[in-house]
């Protein structure tokens, strides 16, 4: 039997101390959250999710915002 691996990338919190979104930062000429998933894909993971708010893509809308890390993955 064949399994399928997803993948979520955590892009949600306020970046309150940095002011803009961590996810949406450079780095190697794309966004964070787009390397992340490269990442993902090049270990296996057949489809990646992003949990919190990104524009552009298909997002898991956190149950409740601002909550942190642990209440985004539950």
């Amino acid at each position: 039997m064949e399994r399928s691996v997803a993948g979520v990338v955590l892009v949600g919190g306020q970046s309150s101390r940095m002011g803009r979104s961590k996810a949406l930062l450079s780095y190697n000429g794309q966004p964070l959250y787009k390397h992340m998933q490269k990442l993902l894909q090049e270990s296996g993971v057949a489809r990646t999710y992003f949990s919190g708010p990104l524009s552009g893509e298909a997002f898991i809308p956190d149950q409740t915002a601002y909550a942190g890390p642990a209440r985004a993955i539950a």
